[in-house]
């Protein structure tokens, strides 16, 4: 009894079928690529919100409705920096490049009014009345929120929010995803497949999460983004419903034509 549990074992294991050295190091590579995905959508919703919290925090220091809305609305126009495309309008690479410029310059001239403003006018004054609390803005009303402690923390807070809001700019109009997400899968050999899977182990497959997904040149795409010269156009495409050709008219035989 013993002896056909043995070869009915022997057999399922010689029936078994393990992945080769290539299909495990595809695999890796499509696991690799799924992570690469998720860490650069959530690596740019951290800055969305991150942008977001700054503001708040400044806004609660400040009171002032006007320079938050300057800078939600660059944090959101980053955010969807082009248009949808659609069936009837198309938007061109050069076209892109003109609205990456224009949000560049946005993010540089909004924060800029906010720095000097915080520089020349310094801090939330308040009366005296208020118990040193700050008691709401325009049309939002927070109370018992304390005044910043000098202009250098308004200063401060200012360059943590320009700070986001470019690298955030170089994560939505300056990245590329398909040289992000771009996977090498290596050639398998004899001789080099596990040299090729020990790499692809160093390097990160997507397991452990030791993934290297991208370097910021922040400098660099910036003085790269004022060089363009392209200008915004959309194209927008027409479509006109063709009329049917009309049907030749064949003369009666032993008319005139």
């Amino acid at each position: 009894m013993s002896n056909i549990n043995l070869e009915s074992q022997l057999r399922d294991f010689q029936s078994q079928r393990f992945p080769t050295d290539e299909q495990t190091i595809i695999n890796n590579a499509s696991v690799l690529y799924r992570r690469k995905k998720y860490f650069l959508q959530d690596l740019r919703a951290s800055m969305k919100f991150l942008g977001f919290i700054l503001l708040g925090i400044v806004y609660l220091r400040d009171l002032s409705m006007l320079r938050l809305v300057i800078r939600a609305f660059t944090q959101y126009s980053i955010s969807n920096p082009y248009p949808t495309p659609s069936m009837r309008v198309t938007v061109s690479e050069e076209s892109k490049k003109a609205l990456t410029k224009f949000l560049l310059i946005g993010v540089f001239s909004g924060n800029a009014f906010c720095f000097l403003i915080h520089l020349l006018f310094g801090s939330y004054k308040i009366a005296e009345s208020t118990n040193g609390f700050l008691h709401g803005g325009m049309t939002l009303q927070f109370i018992g929120e304390r005044v910043p402690y000098s202009t250098l923390e308004l200063i401060l807070l200012d360059l943590g929010i320009f700070f986001v809001q470019v690298v955030y700019h170089s994560l939505m109009c300056m990245t590329d995803d398909s040289k992000v997400l771009e996977i090498n899968h290596p050639h398998t050999n004899t001789e080099n497949t596990i040299d090729s899977i020990e790499n692809s182990e160093l390097e990160g497959d997507g397991y452990n999460g030791n993934v290297q997904l991208l370097t910021i040149d922040i400098l660099g795409n910036i003085l790269k983004v004022m060089l363009f010269k392209e200008r915004f156009q959309i194209q927008a495409s027409t479509f006109s419903e063709q009329a049917p050709e009309p049907t030749p008219q064949h003369p009666m035989p032993g008319s005139f034509v």
